[in-house]
């Protein structure tokens, strides 16, 4: 598959057991991979080739996050509007070129950065993004152009379970039809 609509080189399909929310409420496995691709495999990028996938982002309640959107530009593109659900983010850097882990931190905002819950990554670029992981769960991260969602360019992030009582997910109210019924 080509690599110009996915994240880290996969591309989320969706599972017809049930959704990755009721799977990890109910503890199910085989429904989505916690093994996602935190630094994307350079030779695939270079193939530019992903695989399709049910690849999720594990963090732990209270994690620091950074997630820096490289655009990889396989065809001429604007850009990339990214939301991401349950969670408003501070949006920290954004450039043209590749991403330098060693140099381009320097210039992030972190005196003032803009508060947001959808970001742009540009055709030629990349943009860093902050947040803490406070909010358990499962939460949709998603181009927000519908017909790259239906490509599979979106993945989710499961939120682990704090220590406190209001640190945990809620159960599913009762009655509550589960995917596929």
């Amino acid at each position: 598959m080509r690599l110009d609509k996915s994240l880290d080189t996969v591309y989320l399909i969706s599972s017809t057991l049930q959704s990755i929310l009721q799977a990890y409420y109910n503890g199910t496995l085989g429904v989505y991979n916690k093994s996602y691709l935190i630094y994307p495999d350079e030779e695939l990028e270079a193939a530019n080739y992903a695989y399709q996938g049910t690849n999720v982002i594990m963090l732990d309640y209270g994690d620091p996050v950074e997630l820096v959107f490289q655009a990889i530009v396989v065809t001429p593109a604007g850009g990339h509007p990214l939301h991401l659900h349950g969670y408003s983010f501070f949006q920290v850097g954004m450039n043209n070129g590749t991403f330098d882990n060693s140099t381009d931190p320097a210039s992030y905002n972190l005196d003032d950065p803009p508060e947001m819950n959808t970001t742009i990554v540009y055709g030629s670029g990349w943009t860093a993004v902050r947040f803490f992981a406070n909010n358990p769960g499962v939460w949709f991260f998603h181009c927000h152009f519908e017909s790259q969602v239906s490509w599979g360019m979106a993945t989710a992030l499961i939120v682990k379970d704090g220590p406190n009582p209001d640190q945990k997910l809620k159960p599913p109210p009762v009655g509550m039809p589960s995917c596929g019924a």
